[in-house]
């Protein structure tokens, strides 16, 4: 599983770059969303070619992180509600 996040540089309402990224995302593993421009995916990705790929649909100028997440990873996590979201992908992902 892949953490990705990303900050668009300049987004405006209903910015098409958010939609590019998530149907990329889409293509590739299952997705969930727990905040705004934090996501999960279930993918056998390199993480690089994930980080590359967003890059280049949100440009240059734009910060793109990209994780990958296990059981361990997930302690280390400070805040509870993203704690508790990679945990709830962990678990859903082990009954796959």
């Amino acid at each position: 599983m892949l953490m990705v996040s990303f900050d668009l540089p300049h987004p405006v309402p209903g910015d098409r770059r958010y939609k590019a990224i998530d149907r990329y995302l889409s293509a590739i593993g299952t997705v969930m969303r727990p905040l705004k421009q934090v996501r999960f995916v279930m993918t056998r990705a390199h993480p690089d070619v994930v980080l590359q790929e967003v890059r280049s649909r949100i440009g240059a100028r734009g910060a793109v992180a990209v994780v990958r997440v296990s059981r361990r990873s997930a302690v280390f996590v400070n805040d509870a509600a993203i704690r508790a979201s990679v945990r709830k992908a962990i678990r859903q992902a082990g009954s796959r």
